[in-house]
């Protein structure tokens, strides 16, 4: 039988890089989600992972992204180069735009006030395109279930 030492080794020797590993993905689980508001308050016409962090790649963040795509956290919305038929045939892989779930996120996560919106006040202006666009998606996924996608020409910025 092992003593409790022989355990904690191999406790130690085989899960700390397993733990080492989770806080790595967790920084950047955190940095991709905190960076959602503010692609949405920029006029990108996609995603852009150098926002995440400055100088970063997709490499970096992907695996981050995903997971929050298949936690059901977000919403990511591929572009189409052409509105044409069948809309898949002519979609663009490496850009795409990315929404939180649900719009009260979205609020929260700005610290914006209700009377903001209500008193529609000058100085929120660009933020608001980007609510509009969220209600707008999850109306969209909500009530009509289909997969929505964004139009926009890949010598448009974006």
């Amino acid at each position: 039988m092992m003593s409790d030492n022989m355990f904690d080794f191999c406790i130690h020797k085989y899960c700390t890089p397993y733990f080492v590993c989770a806080i790595i993905k967790l920084h950047r689980l955190n940095l991709v989600w905190d960076s959602i508001p503010m692609q949405l308050a920029k006029e990108n016409k996609k995603y852009i992972y150098g926002q995440v962090r400055k100088g970063s790649r997709a490499k970096a963040f992907e695996l981050a992204l995903q997971w929050l795509l298949d936690c059901g956290l977000i919403h990511k919305v591929q572009r189409v180069g052409k509105v044409a038929l069948p809309l898949k045939a002519y979609l663009d892989l490496d850009a795409f735009k990315v929404y939180l779930l649900d719009i009260g996120l979205l609020i929260a996560m700005t610290d914006l006030d209700a009377q903001v919106i209500i008193d529609g006040n000058r100085i929120f202006t660009e933020f608001k395109g980007a609510l509009t666009e969220q209600y707008v998606l999850q109306q969209l996924i909500a009530s009509e279930g289909i997969e929505p996608y964004y139009y926009s020409t890949s010598n448009s910025g974006g």
